[in-house]
């Protein structure tokens, strides 16, 4: 009985172990995503507002403003 007993305790011990590796794990792989994700959300924003500024330049000034703009 005193066998049995001590293999579920150490099972149970055992399965909670991997699974807290297994968590602190893909914690580690999923945070550097989450910055790239930030960056790129925070370039494509700097690209549209350059593209519109760009855009309303050439509307307001002709093709000297656009190019005005994009150097």
């Amino acid at each position: 009985m005193r066998s049995l007993f001590l293999r579920i305790f150490i099972s149970f011990w055992l399965i909670q172990s991997i699974l807290t590796a297994v968590t602190i794990f893909q914690m580690i792989q999923t945070r550097p995503l989450n910055v790239e994700s930030h960056f790129s959300n925070r370039i494509r924003s700097s690209v549209v507002t350059a593209t519109r500024f760009a855009v309303l330049s050439g509307e307001v000034d002709g093709t000297a403003g656009y190019l005005r703009a994009i150097d």
